[in-house]
């Protein structure tokens, strides 16, 4: 027994080292596949940002081309009230001048007219001293 168990010993000794081998063997597969798959991993979770940053950046050109399409539409209705505007000024502008151009003949048909009326009561006043004139000198007997 004692032979069976000196031969057994070595054998399970070489078997055991040989199983140990065979883990060890496995073990540096598995941790050099595990190494693998976690560059793999660092690299789809690069990937993921990167995607993510695209999408980002994707939905905020969306978002500024919309804002650019609101903009751009509420600078062509501004340009049109500008417009609208504009004609307006120029259209009072005009008015403006031909009221001055009529305040200016007003004016000078009033200061004729001034004239007329002061010349008028001159008139009045001269017949107004002749009659007087022509009383006392019919009062006075001369004729």
């Amino acid at each position: 027994m004692d032979r069976l168990k000196g031969a057994l010993i070595p054998q399970l000794t070489e078997a055991r080292r040989a199983a140990i081998v065979n883990a060890s063997k496995r073990t540096a597969e598995a941790e050099e596949t595990a190494k693998k798959l976690q560059l793999i991993l660092k690299e789809k979770a690069e990937t993921e940002k990167d995607l993510q940053k695209r999408v980002e950046l994707s939905r905020q050109r969306k978002q500024l081309s919309k804002d650019l399409v609101v903009t751009l539409q509420k600078l062509g209705e501004a340009k049109t009230k500008l417009e609208t505007v504009s004609k307006r000024a120029n259209t009072l502008e005009a008015r403006i001048q031909t009221l001055r151009s009529e305040t200016d003949d007003f004016e000078l048909k009033y200061q004729f007219i001034r004239e007329v009326v002061l010349a008028e009561a001159k008139i009045q006043n001269a017949k107004k001293q002749h009659n007087e004139m022509i009383i006392e000198l019919d009062h006075l007997g001369i004729n």
